[in-house]
Order: C-alpha cells, then sequence, then structure tokens
C-alpha cells in the first residue's frame, strides 16, 4: 500500500477552486500528479495481478484491477482512471497474465467509476459503476472480441458471471480501503 501513502503525501495541490477540473478527489492536483500517480498504480497493478489471478469461464480474473480501477477512478477522475486501466491491461498482457479481454472490462469499468464518483460524489456509487461497467458492460463488449479474437465459442452468459465476480472481489478491497483511508483523504484533498 505505498502508492496510496504516496497519494497522501502530494504536496502540489492548489486550493483554489477555480482549478476544479474532472470532478475528481485530486481536483486541482496539476497533471503530472496525475499521470506519477496512474504511473505508481499501473506498477503495484502489474505486480500483484500475478499473485491475486484466478481463471473463471474463459477469463482469467484479476481482482486487483478493479481495485485499481476503483481507487484510480476516485482518486484521480475518470479520464486518467481509464488510461491507467489501458496501460495496466497492456503490461499484463505483454507479461503474458491477461487476455484481450483485460481491455474491455477494465477500461469500461474505471470510465463507469469516475463517472459516477464525478456525479455522485459517493464511494458506494463509484463502488457500482465499477460492479455495472466492468461485470456487465465490460462483458458484454468482450463477449465478440472474444468470439473475434480468441476463438471463443462459449455463450454470453459465460461471461457476466465470471466478470461480476471478479469486479466484486476487487471491489469489496478497494472500497474498505477507501473506506478506511477516507477521513485522511477527504481533509487532505477536498476543498
Amino acid at each position: 500500500m505505498y502508492w496510496l501513502y504516496f497519494v497522501v503525501q502530494m504536496d502540489n495541490v492548489n486550493e483554489t477552486p477555480s482549478d476544479f477540473i474532472d470532478g475528481s478527489l485530486f481536483y486541482a492536483a496539476n497533471t503530472e500528479s496525475k499521470i506519477s500517480f496512474d504511473s505508481v498504480a499501473n506498477g503495484h497493478c502489474g505486480s500483484w495481478g500475478n499473485l491475486f489471478e484466478f481463471p473463471i469461464g474463459p477469463a482469467r480474473v484479476a481482482p486487483t484491477q478493479h481495485l485499481i480501477n476503483l481507487i484510480s477512478g476516485v482518486l484521480v477522475g475518470p479520464y486518467y482512471a481509464v488510461a491507467q486501466a489501458f496501460l495496466t491491461s497492456l503490461l499484463r498482457n505483454m507479461l503474458g497474465t491477461g487476455t484481450l479481454l483485460a481491455f474491455p472490462g477494465s477500461m469500461i469499468g474505471a470510465f463507469c467509476v469516475g463517472y459516477c464518483y464525478r456525479w455522485f460524489k459517493n464511494l458506494l456509487a463509484a463502488a457500482l459503476g465499477e460492479l455495472v461497467g466492468t461485470g456487465i458492460l465490460g462483458a458484454l463488449v468482450a463477449y465478440p472480441l472474444a468470439a473475434l479474437f480468441l476463438g471463443t465459442t462459449g455463450a454470453l452468459w459465460v461471461f457476466i458471471p465470471s466478470f461480476f465476480l471478479s469486479a466484486l472481489v476487487g471491489v469489496i478491497v478497494g472500497y474498505v480501503l477507501l473506506r478506511a483511508l477516507w477521513p485522511v483523504l477527504k481533509a487532505r484533498f477536498a476543498r
């Protein structure tokens, strides 16, 4: 959890409300801070993902990705969260620990987390955004990709439970972590 410590220690936050950018918790953090956060999150997800992945149906599920998606979507907003999800999926594929199905699930989930947190300013809404984004929408988008590129001939109902279970495990852990660190994060970065 060293990268969460890194988040709390960031000192380059400008406190003026006119700098509100994308509705994330780091509302005034500069671009370099958000990119740095994404880089540290990618490194940890790439290393932790190997330890906590397991096959369910046609996909290798990685709850660590969903944990990082939730935290990233809340802390840096939807756009940087999608970039983080793309780079982590790319890293997982390059290391041989993921499949092409990692791209639609993680990127759609990260986008939904960022926008749900932006609209509702609620951790539970962000967690539900990851479950719906990855568990349902990501699975629906992954099905034709799996049929086209991986030659998978399973039914659609095979994808939704595997994506949803993976997202559920990651969201539970991510929600518990964010809820535990929430007072410190709000005091440090909120208006």
